[in-house]
């Protein structure tokens, strides 16, 4: 008796098979169209100058760049237990390590561009954490670090300003950042829409939740001193990452201004925070190899500097994925 219901709790944790089936569908959906998109910049490069380029790399400053880019990690630990703070949570520093390491390789691997977060939660409730808190600094961290994208490119843009594509994607972070805030700004009557609407439907638990989450915005709004250096915090691991990626452009014999990186970067995040394809593969290297060509950076030098930005990624997931086969999700 006891083994059949075993076996009925581990089909329920799964899923009904049909919403397996169309989980899997979507996930080889995902990667059909990375691989498409990384054959179609492949066949357009010229394959004895893309050898050439792949030889000419120098991995002592491709060494650097992943040396910046997994301290990026380390300030985003710091970053996340400065907001569990304002909560009156508190937190190993290893254990936060850990978890973002962790989230990284779940937002990898996982379908949906917000597994890593759900990990992040799942990994807090496992400690006993409290929900709500848990819950509110994965949303402040998303407002945050959302804000701090659209700002870090206006503050590079006046480097490069010259350029038609910068002009025109400094106006789209502006307007992306003054809409963040004014949105941030209303959450207290966009909370009030939503729970009229589920009073409506009759969502009650859901409206409840809604006012909890609200109140602990609230509550940490009140942290100004925190908020200040979890800004200051974003700034720098966003930094590091366009450190890391102007590295990697050294060590592929790129010559273009370090304010492109930013700007090439910020237009990654954003595009990536839909999830097209697992891990952003294939669009990621689109849009390097896009941009690139637009300030006269051959193709073939452009998906080397791709690659050495996707073995960058993947590096670091697998640091992730050794974290998770060793503690599994904490």
């Amino acid at each position: 008796m006891s083994e059949h219901q075993d076996e009925s709790e581990q089909a329920g944790a799964l899923g009904p098979p049909r919403r397996r089936g169309w989980r899997m569908a979507a996930w080889v959906a995902r990667i059909a169209i990375a691989g498409a998109i990384l054959a179609l910049i492949i066949r357009k490069c010229d394959m004895a100058a893309f050898q050439g380029a792949f030889a000419r790399v120098r991995l002592g400053w491709f060494g650097l760049s992943l040396a910046a880019f997994m301290g990026y990690f380390v300030v985003w630990a710091i970053r996340y237990g400065a907001l569990l703070k304002t909560y009156s949570v508190a937190s190993p520093f290893w254990w936060r390590l850990r978890a973002v390491l962790t989230a990284n390789c779940a937002t990898m691997a996982l379908p949906g561009g917000w597994s890593g977060d759900v990990v992040r939660y799942m990994g807090g409730r496992r400690r006993r954490m409290p929900a709500l808190p848990v819950f509110s600094v994965i949303v402040l961290e998303k407002v945050v670090t959302f804000w701090a994208w659209c700002v870090l490119p206006l503050l590079a843009a006046g480097f490069v300003w010259g350029d038609t594509m910068v002009r025109w994607s400094a106006a789209l972070f502006a307007s992306m950042a003054a809409a963040g805030i004014a949105c941030f700004a209303a959450r207290t009557f966009i909370f009030a829409m939503l729970r009229r609407a589920m009073t409506a439907i009759r969502l009650a638990g859901l409206c409840e939740k809604l006012n909890r989450l609200n109140d602990a915005l609230d509550h940490s709004r009140s942290k100004k001193r925190l908020w200040a250096i979890s800004v200051l915090q974003t700034f720098i691991f966003e930094i590091l990452i366009c450190l890391a990626a102007y590295l990697a452009g050294v060590s592929a014999g790129l010559a273009v201004h370090p304010a492109h990186y930013v700007f090439m970067i910020a237009l990654v995040y954003f595009i990536n925070t839909v999830p097209v394809t697992p891990g952003g593969i294939g669009v990621r290297e689109g849009i390097i190899v896009g941009y690139l060509l637009h300030l006269g950076v051959a193709r073939e030098i452009g998906l080397v500097y791709g690659i050495l930005i996707l073995a960058m990624n993947m590096l670091a997931v697998l640091v992730g994925a050794i974290v998770f086969a060793a503690r599994g999700i904490e």
